[in-house]
Protein backbone atom coordinates (compact mmCIF):
# COMPACT_ATOMS: atom_id res chain seq x y z
CA UNK A 1 0.00 0.00 0.00
CA UNK A 2 1.36 3.18 -0.75
CA UNK A 3 1.66 6.12 1.68
CA UNK A 4 0.58 9.63 0.84
CA UNK A 5 3.68 11.15 0.91
CA UNK A 6 5.15 9.10 -1.43
CA UNK A 7 6.12 11.77 -4.17
CA UNK A 8 6.12 9.29 -7.26
CA UNK A 9 2.38 8.77 -6.83
CA UNK A 10 1.18 12.74 -7.15
CA UNK A 11 -0.39 12.83 -10.32
CA UNK A 12 0.44 15.67 -12.64
CA UNK A 13 -1.18 19.13 -12.64
CA UNK A 14 -4.01 18.55 -15.26
CA UNK A 15 -6.61 20.39 -13.45
CA UNK A 16 -4.36 24.18 -14.33
CA UNK A 17 -4.31 23.18 -17.67
CA UNK A 18 -8.05 22.55 -17.53
CA UNK A 19 -9.07 25.49 -16.20
CA UNK A 20 -7.13 27.39 -19.14
CA UNK A 21 -8.92 25.01 -21.82
CA UNK A 22 -12.50 26.82 -23.33
CA UNK A 23 -13.56 23.24 -23.97
CA UNK A 24 -13.51 21.79 -20.57
CA UNK A 25 -15.71 24.83 -18.56
CA UNK A 26 -16.84 22.45 -15.78
CA UNK A 27 -13.29 22.40 -14.80
CA UNK A 28 -12.66 25.96 -14.49
CA UNK A 29 -14.24 26.20 -10.90
CA UNK A 30 -11.94 22.60 -9.41
CA UNK A 31 -9.39 23.12 -7.13
CA UNK A 32 -5.72 22.89 -8.53
CA UNK A 33 -3.93 19.67 -7.52
CA UNK A 34 -0.47 19.79 -5.27
CA UNK A 35 1.84 18.59 -8.08
CA UNK A 36 5.05 19.83 -7.90
CA UNK A 37 6.33 21.90 -10.80
CA UNK A 38 9.33 20.87 -11.18
CA UNK A 39 8.09 17.01 -11.73
CA UNK A 40 7.05 15.96 -14.91
CA UNK A 41 4.58 13.19 -15.96
CA UNK A 42 5.74 10.02 -16.26
CA UNK A 43 5.63 8.85 -19.92
CA UNK A 44 3.09 6.96 -21.50
CA UNK A 45 3.83 3.68 -22.55
CA UNK A 46 1.82 3.66 -26.60
CA UNK A 47 0.75 0.22 -27.87
CA UNK A 48 2.68 -1.57 -30.56
CA UNK A 49 1.13 -0.42 -34.40
CA UNK A 50 -0.79 -3.48 -34.91
CA UNK A 51 -0.83 -4.64 -38.79
CA UNK A 52 -4.32 -5.63 -39.19
CA UNK A 53 -5.50 -2.57 -40.85
CA UNK A 54 -7.64 -3.56 -43.94
CA UNK A 55 -6.44 -0.38 -45.62
CA UNK A 56 -3.10 -0.74 -45.15
CA UNK A 57 -2.28 2.35 -43.75
CA UNK A 58 -1.25 2.99 -40.52
CA UNK A 59 -3.62 2.99 -37.51
CA UNK A 60 -3.47 6.68 -35.41
CA UNK A 61 -2.82 6.40 -32.22
CA UNK A 62 -4.78 9.13 -29.93
CA UNK A 63 -3.51 10.09 -26.65
CA UNK A 64 -5.68 9.06 -23.79
CA UNK A 65 -5.45 13.08 -22.90
CA UNK A 66 -7.59 13.62 -26.14
CA UNK A 67 -9.69 10.63 -25.48
CA UNK A 68 -10.53 12.28 -22.18
CA UNK A 69 -10.98 15.91 -23.43
CA UNK A 70 -14.04 14.30 -25.45
CA UNK A 71 -16.21 13.30 -22.58
CA UNK A 72 -18.41 15.90 -21.57
CA UNK A 73 -20.52 16.39 -18.75
CA UNK A 74 -23.68 15.87 -20.95
CA UNK A 75 -22.84 12.54 -21.96
CA UNK A 76 -23.25 11.46 -18.25
CA UNK A 77 -26.54 13.20 -17.77
CA UNK A 78 -27.86 11.09 -21.05
CA UNK A 79 -25.64 7.61 -20.39
CA UNK A 80 -29.65 6.01 -19.99
CA UNK A 81 -30.40 6.61 -23.44
CA UNK A 82 -27.45 4.27 -25.16
CA UNK A 83 -28.69 1.58 -26.19
CA UNK A 84 -28.34 -1.67 -23.90
CA UNK A 85 -27.46 0.84 -20.97
CA UNK A 86 -31.07 0.72 -19.04
CA UNK A 87 -31.10 -3.18 -19.35
CA UNK A 88 -27.40 -3.41 -18.25
CA UNK A 89 -28.08 -1.05 -15.56
CA UNK A 90 -31.33 -2.82 -14.29
CA UNK A 91 -29.53 -5.90 -14.60
CA UNK A 92 -26.49 -5.01 -12.66
CA UNK A 93 -28.75 -3.37 -9.79
CA UNK A 94 -31.15 -6.42 -9.26
CA UNK A 95 -28.25 -9.04 -9.50
CA UNK A 96 -26.06 -7.21 -7.53
CA UNK A 97 -28.49 -6.78 -5.06
CA UNK A 98 -29.69 -10.27 -5.41
CA UNK A 99 -25.98 -11.23 -4.64
CA UNK A 100 -25.61 -9.08 -1.55
CA UNK A 101 -28.26 -9.99 0.21
CA UNK A 102 -27.75 -13.73 -0.17
CA UNK A 103 -24.09 -13.25 1.14
CA UNK A 104 -25.56 -11.17 4.21
CA UNK A 105 -28.41 -14.15 4.56
CA UNK A 106 -25.20 -16.76 4.41
CA UNK A 107 -23.76 -14.99 7.60
CA UNK A 108 -21.35 -12.93 5.94
CA UNK A 109 -20.88 -9.54 7.23
CA UNK A 110 -21.97 -6.63 5.57
CA UNK A 111 -18.77 -4.93 4.45
CA UNK A 112 -17.76 -8.13 2.76
CA UNK A 113 -21.56 -8.84 1.37
CA UNK A 114 -21.72 -5.23 0.31
CA UNK A 115 -18.52 -6.06 -1.47
CA UNK A 116 -19.80 -8.79 -3.26
CA UNK A 117 -23.09 -7.29 -4.12
CA UNK A 118 -21.14 -4.35 -5.68
CA UNK A 119 -19.16 -6.57 -7.78
CA UNK A 120 -21.78 -9.03 -8.77
CA UNK A 121 -23.45 -5.90 -10.17
CA UNK A 122 -21.09 -4.73 -12.11
CA UNK A 123 -20.04 -8.13 -13.44
CA UNK A 124 -24.16 -8.53 -14.12
CA UNK A 125 -24.18 -5.02 -15.73
CA UNK A 126 -21.23 -5.76 -18.07
CA UNK A 127 -22.52 -9.08 -19.02
CA UNK A 128 -25.90 -8.03 -19.44
CA UNK A 129 -24.68 -4.56 -21.90
CA UNK A 130 -22.18 -6.68 -23.70
CA UNK A 131 -25.26 -9.34 -24.51
CA UNK A 132 -27.01 -6.55 -25.76
CA UNK A 133 -24.40 -5.12 -27.75
CA UNK A 134 -23.94 -8.21 -29.53
CA UNK A 135 -27.79 -8.90 -30.34
CA UNK A 136 -28.01 -5.40 -32.16
CA UNK A 137 -24.58 -5.88 -34.04
CA UNK A 138 -26.45 -9.41 -35.09
CA UNK A 139 -29.76 -7.42 -36.19
CA UNK A 140 -27.95 -4.73 -37.83
CA UNK A 141 -26.40 -7.65 -39.72
CA UNK A 142 -29.34 -8.82 -40.89
CA UNK A 143 -31.10 -5.58 -41.66
CA UNK A 144 -28.21 -4.58 -44.04
CA UNK A 145 -28.56 -8.24 -45.69
CA UNK A 146 -32.39 -7.56 -45.56
CA UNK A 147 -31.50 -4.12 -47.03
CA UNK A 148 -29.24 -5.65 -49.96
CA UNK A 149 -31.68 -8.13 -51.17
CA UNK A 150 -34.67 -5.50 -51.28
CA UNK A 151 -32.51 -3.41 -53.14
CA UNK A 152 -31.24 -6.31 -55.24
CA UNK A 153 -35.06 -6.92 -55.94
CA UNK A 154 -35.93 -3.62 -56.62
CA UNK A 155 -32.61 -3.89 -59.41
CA UNK A 156 -34.07 -7.36 -61.07
CA UNK A 157 -37.80 -4.98 -61.19
CA UNK A 158 -36.21 -2.34 -62.49
CA UNK A 159 -34.47 -4.18 -65.29
CA UNK A 160 -37.58 -6.44 -65.68
CA UNK A 161 -39.18 -3.65 -66.04
CA UNK A 162 -36.64 -2.04 -68.74
CA UNK A 163 -36.17 -5.10 -70.65
CA UNK A 164 -39.93 -5.19 -71.15
CA UNK A 165 -39.88 -1.60 -72.22
CA UNK A 166 -37.72 -2.48 -74.88
CA UNK A 167 -39.17 -5.20 -76.43
CA UNK A 168 -42.51 -3.28 -76.56
CA UNK A 169 -40.61 -0.20 -77.88
CA UNK A 170 -38.62 -2.75 -80.08
CA UNK A 171 -42.19 -4.45 -81.08
CA UNK A 172 -43.78 -1.14 -81.69
CA UNK A 173 -40.99 -0.07 -84.26
CA UNK A 174 -41.41 -3.24 -85.80
CA UNK A 175 -45.14 -3.07 -86.17
CA UNK A 176 -44.55 0.88 -87.77
CA UNK A 177 -41.99 -0.40 -90.17
CA UNK A 178 -44.34 -3.34 -91.32
CA UNK A 179 -46.97 -0.43 -91.65
CA UNK A 180 -44.77 1.99 -93.63
CA UNK A 181 -43.39 -1.11 -95.63
CA UNK A 182 -47.49 -2.21 -96.74
CA UNK A 183 -48.11 1.57 -97.28
CA UNK A 184 -45.20 1.89 -99.51
CA UNK A 185 -46.36 -1.00 -101.56
CA UNK A 186 -49.81 0.15 -101.57
CA UNK A 187 -48.31 3.61 -102.90
CA UNK A 188 -46.01 1.75 -105.63
CA UNK A 189 -48.98 -0.88 -107.10
CA UNK A 190 -49.63 0.11 -110.81
CA UNK A 191 -52.76 1.67 -111.78
CA UNK A 192 -53.50 -1.31 -114.29
CA UNK A 193 -54.80 -4.46 -113.21
CA UNK A 194 -54.49 -8.09 -115.58
CA UNK A 195 -57.52 -9.14 -114.67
Amino acid sequence: MSSPTNSSAVPPNTRAEAASDPSRSWMVGAPVSDARPDESPAPRATPPPTTSQPSGSAPKSVPLKEVVQTIKPADFLAVHTTPCARNGFLTGIGGGAAVGMLRWVMGMPVPRAANWAVGAGAFAAIVQYEWCQSLRRGEQAKMKRIVEVYKGQQNAEKRAAEKRSAEQAEALAKQVMEEQVEARRKSQRSWYKFW
